[in-house]
């Protein structure tokens, strides 16, 4: 993580690294994964009224299923365990819809993710299960301490995807272009090409 950054001034990394550091602080998870479920609880509720067009859904469908293959077959089988060789298309291709599954960077979940097997159950595994099935699915991101978690990386080799241009692309630059794909693309792409009905509501309403 920190070739990302060896190369830039001073003043612009020292900017970079205090809101990467929020974005994975405690505060900054809990923040970003609130956020984001007041979203879709709203959008359960317009669901509910119909004010939702089916067209949309299949939208939202087919973008959870992309943002979802990123973490299973990219994420998970591709970056953390290397079970499979992959194109560079098909690397791009991943690391795109990784923007949109809101787990982080390729190269921060694969970290998490080798410490995991590496320290399996142990007070450095990340998602230790002994401390109960809600703390190792949910509990760990809402009191998750990063620089605790930099402190084992000593034990595990990052080296074979900070070779990867796309992947250090990718952690650095992630948290600004995973709220664009999270928040602005999935709202303006169907309020533009689908016209939901409430969208037309306030047509209506404006031009009377």
């Amino acid at each position: 993580m920190s070739q990302i950054s060896q190369n830039e001034p001073e003043e612009v990394k020292v900017k970079a690294d205090w809101l990467r550091e929020f974005h994975r602080s405690t505060v900054g998870f809990c923040v970003n994964f609130g956020i984001a479920h007041f979203f879709g609880l709203i959008g359960l509720v317009l669901i509910a009224q119909g004010r939702v067009m089916t067209s949309t859904l299949i939208f939202a469908y087919i973008l959870a299923e992309f943002a979802s293959y990123s973490i299973t077959i990219g994420c998970h089988r591709l970056f953390s365990h290397r079970t499979f060789k992959a194109t560079r298309p098909l690397v791009n291709f991943l690391a795109v819809c990784n923007f949109f599954a809101g787990q982080q960077s390729i190269w921060l979940w694969s970290a998490w993710h080798r410490v995991h097997h590496k320290c399996v159950d142990t007070d450095e595994d990340p998602h230790n299960a002994t401390r109960g099935f809600f703390y190792s699915h949910i509990g760990w991101l809402l009191t998750y301490d990063h620089q605790k978690f930099l402190k084992s990386l000593d034990k595990i080799d990052m080296s074979d995807l900070e070779k990867v241009p796309i992947i250090m692309f990718h952690e650095r630059y992630y948290m600004y272009i995973h709220h664009t794909c999270i928040y602005i693309l999935p709202t303006v792409i169907p309020w533009y090409f689908f016209a939901p009905p409430i969208c037309g509501e306030i047509n209506l309403m404006t031009h009377q």
